[in-house]
């Protein structure tokens, strides 16, 4: 009797090949759900490495954009602080030329004695012919 309890305890072979494939199927399935894991956390990490590569790339262009309009704000100083000097001197020449041409009337145009006491129609009109004469000769150079 002992024989046939022990070979009744004993589980049937088929039951011991279904243990042994589920087993293997649980074990297939935990290495599958661990190398999906791997793959997520591989997936993540490019991903996290790409949004800091264009980070940096956008960094490197603000920078750029920044030095450019350095530049272009130290041109645009340049240039008006240029012009201003250009400016200056235009008008400083032409100050000078002005009182130039002040002098040289005042050297060239002496009134009449009768006009230094009372002024007239033929004092006006002895001043605009003698300014006329005076411009074509300051004109020409001739004095």
């Amino acid at each position: 009797m002992t024989e046939y309890v022990e070979e009744r305890q004993r589980l049937p072979l088929f039951v011991h090949i279904a243990v042994g494939v589920c087993l293997g199927l649980l074990i297939a399935e935990f290495i599958g759900w661990k190398f999906w894991q791997f793959e997520l956390a591989a997936q993540a990490e490019a991903a996290r490495a790409q949004v800091a590569k264009a980070a940096a790339e956008q960094a490197v262009r603000d920078q750029v954009i920044a030095a450019q309009r350095r530049a272009a704000d130290a041109a645009r100083t340049a240039a008006a602080a240029t012009a201003e000097r250009v400016d200056e001197a235009h008008r400083a020449a032409e100050s000078a030329e002005q009182q130039r041409h002040e002098q040289a009337w005042a050297r060239y145009y002496q009134k009449p004695a009768r006009c230094q006491i009372t002024w007239d129609v033929e004092c006006g009109n002895d001043f605009i012919r003698a300014k006329r004469r005076f411009e074509e000769l300051y004109a020409a150079g001739k004095l």
